[in-house]
């Protein structure tokens, strides 16, 4: 599985219910290179830009209003490892997800991008 490349991608949406959703849209000449949504069903990790770590959990409303602020925030990095995914904004906030023993943990669709499912590993 190789690395989507978000870099330049803009958050322009988020979306909660029982997952957090992030909609990643570069812009080419007009057009978008990239449209690809992120999808996270499972507890995963926001470094905001103020340096605290928060613990965010879509099934919990109280944890969520962290990830407003990755709204209008554009990806200078991103790295999937073993099914990890990191993603680095413009502002030093980051996200990190990983796979999960029990559910389906995230995934990522989309224009411009390979689409990845990550299964339960246990």
């Amino acid at each position: 599985m190789k690395t989507p490349d978000l870099v330049g991608c803009e958050v322009t949406r988020t979306a909660f219910d029982y997952q957090t959703r992030l909609l990643l849209v570069r812009v080419v000449d007009g057009r978008d290179e990239v449209s690809a949504e992120l999808a996270v069903a499972v507890p995963f990790t926001l470094l905001g830009a103020d340096g605290v770590r928060r613990e965010i959990d879509p099934e919990e409303l109280s944890t969520l209003p962290p990830v407003l602020a990755l709204l209008r925030r554009t990806v200078v990095a991103a790295d999937l490892l073993d099914y990890r995914l990191t993603l680095t904004f413009d502002d030093g906030a980051e996200l990190w997800v990983g796979p999960d023993e029990q559910y389906t943990s995230w995934w990522m669709s989309g224009d411009g991008i390979e689409d990845i499912h990550v299964d339960p590993v246990g």
